[in-house]
């Protein structure tokens, strides 16, 4: 069993993760909305991880072919990107399952 410290360490970086995915999803909500997912329904959502699922393929792919340190950390940073929006798509998907849209104009 894990100790006392080892799960407060988890806790604190699970909740710097969810901040980021947060502030993303918020991002990406006040650009674009959510008339696509609330139009498409979960096939929408599905289309949308299927595409991000290729991208991670694509990266990790080609992550032996990187040579200098800006790409490491673009890549890095791509990677980053990409499973965070994986992840808020899933959230995405459990609000639409439990219908928590708000109506438009609320």
């Amino acid at each position: 069993m894990p100790s006392e410290e080892y799960m407060d360490d988890f806790s604190s970086n699970c909740n710097a993760v969810l901040g980021d995915m947060h502030r993303l999803l918020q991002e990406k909500h006040k650009k674009y909305g959510n008339r696509s997912i609330t139009k498409g329904g979960y096939m929408s959502i599905i289309y949308k991880m299927e595409m991000k699922i290729e991208r991670l393929r694509t990266l990790v792919a080609t992550k032996d072919d990187l040579d200098e340190l800006t790409e490491i950390a673009e890549w890095r940073d791509d990677m980053h990107d990409q499973l965070i929006d994986i992840a808020n798509y899933g959230l995405l998907g459990i609000m639409l399952l439990e219908n928590l849209f708000p109506k438009e104009g609320d």
